[in-house]
């Protein structure tokens, strides 16, 4: 709202009112294009862009978190990355954790350098389970032999 020279509580009226040759204060760094794009997203409140993705193909036959088990190997996508490691959707409710240390072989700095939000995994494969705290714990990384 700054960037734009606008006010949250005038953004109902200004962005209700666009159109023709309507200006706005543009801050120079900026250019007017940029501040038009920010605009047109202001102007989609709660949309998420992910439902747009395509479908991914999940595991067929597994429907809850009980017909996991380590060493079932999964696929899924990323949802979302934090400093100690990745959530990852493997199509049932609760989403699955691979921490840091299971993303490679060698040691990596943060899971950025590794993975990436909406990236497609085919071969996961599960450490643990715990179906009361509906916990996933998972790895990229080659099992033992």
């Amino acid at each position: 709202y700054d960037v734009a020279g606008l006010r949250r509580e005038d953004m109902g009226e200004v962005v209700g009112g666009l159109g023709g040759d309507h200006r706005l204060g543009v801050e120079p760094e900026l250019g007017e294009t940029t501040v038009w794009d920010i605009i047109g997203e202001l102007q989609k409140p709660g949309f998420d862009p992910r439902s747009e993705l395509p479908a991914i193909p999940f595991q067929d036959g597994i429907t809850n978190i009980s017909m996991l088990h380590p060493g079932s190997v999964v696929s899924g996508v990323v949802r979302s990355i934090v400093d100690f490691g990745a959530f990852v959707d493997i199509g049932l409710k609760n989403d699955g954790l691979i921490h840091i240390s299971q993303m490679s072989d060698h040691r990596i700095g943060h899971p950025l350098e590794v993975l990436s939000v909406n990236q497609y995994l085919p071969s996961i494969t599960v450490l643990a389970v715990d179906v009361e705290r509906q916990k996933i714990d998972l790895s990229l990384r080659e099992p033992a032999t």
